[in-house]
């Protein structure tokens, strides 16, 4: 319990410092990777999120990484649905047991929209050209149970989001503990998400052709020059999760969270 104080308040240490230095700047135009937001399995997004508090489960590598701890064997979850405006969303999830080592687990999530045309001011029915957009996590975790009662979990993640010939990417880390009360099985579970480095957009498209001094003639014409975009934060989640197994017989099982 002594751990799970110490790691809980320095979790809410770190979100308020993040929170307090962007109460000041307007959010408009200034968002990167919105597809973290998303969640991982129908199961827990049907219960709101509220799964950070629960264990042995593979798609709280998403919520909790601590809650993987109780996982025991070797489990795969995977999933493809359909999301706005045609766009795909697919995530896999890979689980191995080490024993007292603890558990590792592999995950990749991907959100991707089909080719759609390139239009300009000009030719607003299409250039010929046609453009996509796709974003990729992958991530590397390790959970262990540091006690009988109390786990501890970790993600590595690297993030990348392409539009068309554009590309941003960072790195991030997810951080989790679950604890278990003696009471009726309740668990208490803290995870802080995307913890990581600012993204901004870079790649051909940004390239550009300006001519440095319009008003006059007899210079340099065509200079190629680059659009040089902002850095952006990655969205960042301070999950508290509660979860209890109040009820447990042969013919039912009532679990809350």
């Amino acid at each position: 319990m002594k751990y799970a104080l110490i790691i809980l308040i320095y979790a809410i240490s770190i979100c308020s410092a993040q929170f307090g230095n962007n109460q000041s700047m307007s959010k408009t135009g200034t968002t990167v990777a919105q597809f973290l937001k998303i969640g991982m399995d129908a199961r827990s997004t049907g219960m709101g999120g509220a799964v950070a508090g629960q264990k042995a489960i593979l798609s709280g590598i998403y919520w909790n990484p601590a809650s993987i701890a109780g996982h025991k064997g070797i489990g795969v979850q995977f999933g493809s649905y359909d999301w706005l405006v045609a766009m795909k969303y697919q995530f896999a999830i890979v689980g191995i047991d080490l024993g007292e080592k603890g558990v590792i687990g592999l995950s990749v999530i991907n959100l991707s929209s089909p080719d759609d045309l390139v239009r300009t001011v000009s030719e607003p029915h299409g250039t010929g050209e046609k453009f996509s957009t796709n974003d990729l996590s992958a991530g590397f975790t390790y959970s262990k149970m540091l006690t009988d009662r109390f786990s501890l979990g970790g993600s590595f993640k690297y993030i990348q989001q392409n539009i068309w010939h554009s590309t941003a990417r960072t790195f991030a880390v997810d951080i989790g503990t679950l604890f278990e009360t003696p009471f009726y099985g309740t668990r208490l579970g803290v995870s802080i998400s995307n913890y990581g480095g600012k993204m901004r957009m870079e790649g051909r498209d940004q390239k550009i052709s300006v001519d440095p001094d319009q008003d006059n003639q007899g210079n340099v014409e065509f200079v190629n020059a680059v659009y040089e975009t902002e850095y952006f934060p990655l969205p960042l989640f301070f999950r508290v999760g509660l979860s209890g197994e109040f009820i447990k017989t042969e013919s039912l099982h009532w679990h809350m969270a």
